[in-house]
């Protein structure tokens, strides 16, 4: 087998496995992320983008939601209501965890690597529905300023924690 064959099927393995993980396991609005970083990221970094977010949304429906809501139910709305105090216990979840019947352990390195997954999802939808309200210009702009302001403080939270992380 030639090195360039192995890198094309591992590729397509990796694209199956991200769409299998987007068709099964992660709510309908990853759809349009996934879609969105696709021309600026690899199949590798994509898939690992995937199974980050699929813990995060993991955490959200067995902590934040204590199991009333699946994964595939949670909507933009949800992820509004994320706030600091959530990402803190979120990265305590991180240090030692149960899924798929498997103990899990991250140390601060990879913590901060699923911090940053999560944290370029929040940035992308963010972006979205600023740029939405622009073009659109249904949103007030007193709600426009509101919402910028809220999600900014919130990505300097995640930042200052990423860094937390990294030391």
């Amino acid at each position: 087998m030639k090195k360039s064959d192995y890198y094309v099927q591992r590729n397509n393995k990796n694209i199956e496995t991200v769409e299998r993980l987007l068709n099964e396991e992660l709510p309908p609005f990853c759809y349009d992320y996934f879609v969105a970083i696709e021309n600026q990221t690899s199949a590798l970094t994509r898939l690992n983008y995937a199974h980050d977010l699929k813990i995060f949304f993991y955490y959200m429906q067995e902590r934040m939601y204590r199991g009333k809501k699946q994964t595939k139910e949670f909507t933009l709305s949800d992820l509004e209501g994320v706030t600091n105090t959530d990402i803190d216990y979120y990265l305590g979840f991180l240090t030692h965890y149960k899924y798929g019947g498997r103990d899990h352990y991250c140390n601060e390195r990879a913590k901060a690597r699923k911090l940053s997954s999560v944290r370029a999802m929040f940035k992308h939808f963010f972006n979205k529905v600023a740029l939405l309200c622009k073009k659109v210009k249904v949103c007030p702009f007193y709600f426009y300023i509101a919402y910028k302001i809220r999600f900014l403080y919130f990505f300097q939270y995640l930042l200052s924690n990423n860094r937390r992380c990294l030391s």
